[in-house]
């Protein structure tokens, strides 16, 4: 297998708790992250931006776990 593949968990996550995980890694504190619904804004693009890796997990015949992060968040 060669060149770039699509690989995420297969848990949805909102924008909000991937910022706290991400502020959590790096040592910010997730209460300096505003929080609100990006559908009550005006930002555009797409509310749900999951990445589906089926295919990249069939190629390569292995199952993503996302339970490690269930506790972070």
């Amino acid at each position: 297998m060669a060149g770039v593949v699509r690989l995420a968990g297969a848990d949805a996550l909102s924008r909000y708790d991937l910022g706290v995980l991400i502020a959590c890694r790096d040592g910010i504190a997730p209460s300096l992250l505003p929080a609100g619904r990006r559908a009550d804004t005006q930002l555009r693009g797409g509310l749900d931006v999951r990445l589906d890796s089926g295919a990249t997990q069939r190629q390569l015949d292995i199952r993503l776990r996302g339970e490690p992060l269930r506790g972070l968040v």
